[in-house]
């Protein structure tokens, strides 16, 4: 199922899973939201194509995201489980289930705060219902 992960600061931890796409934001009716003033209302979408590839693009934020310590400019196909920086904060991006990869939690790829290419969600790999859920502790 893929999920977000928050990797720093006062909510570092918590962990949201989504569907074919979901909306990251401050703003009430964003799918994963993170209150952080660095944070856009509606700051970047994450989705799976029709061609079953992930990929982010900002969706105009004030503060952007990072991908490689660089400002991301149009979209990025995701891999796996990548590191970026949404405003201030550092999230982790998985997009493939653990189990079907065979990588635990512990063994998954992430580079610090870097993409690591392209993804395909396909057969095998669970979708989820539109939306996020709440926050994993």
């Amino acid at each position: 199922m893929p999920s977000l992960t928050i990797t720093s600061g006062a909510l570092a931890g918590q962990q949201f899973s989504f569907s074919e796409s979901a909306v990251i934001g401050r703003g009430a009716y964003c799918d994963i939201r993170i209150d952080d003033s660095t944070v856009s209302r509606r700051h970047a979408e994450v989705t799976c194509g029709s061609d079953g590839v992930w990929r982010i693009h900002d969706l105009g934020s004030a503060n952007g995201i990072l991908h490689r310590g660089l400002p991301l400019r149009g979209e990025l196909r995701i891999e796996g489980s990548v590191d970026l920086v949404i405003g201030e904060v550092a999230v982790s991006v998985t997009t493939t289930d653990a189990q079907a990869t065979g990588q635990g939690a512990r063994g998954r790829r992430t580079l610090s705060r870097t993409w690591s290419g392209a993804s395909i969600c396909g057969p095998g790999l669970p979708r989820c219902r539109r939306g996020a859920r709440q926050p994993e502790h």
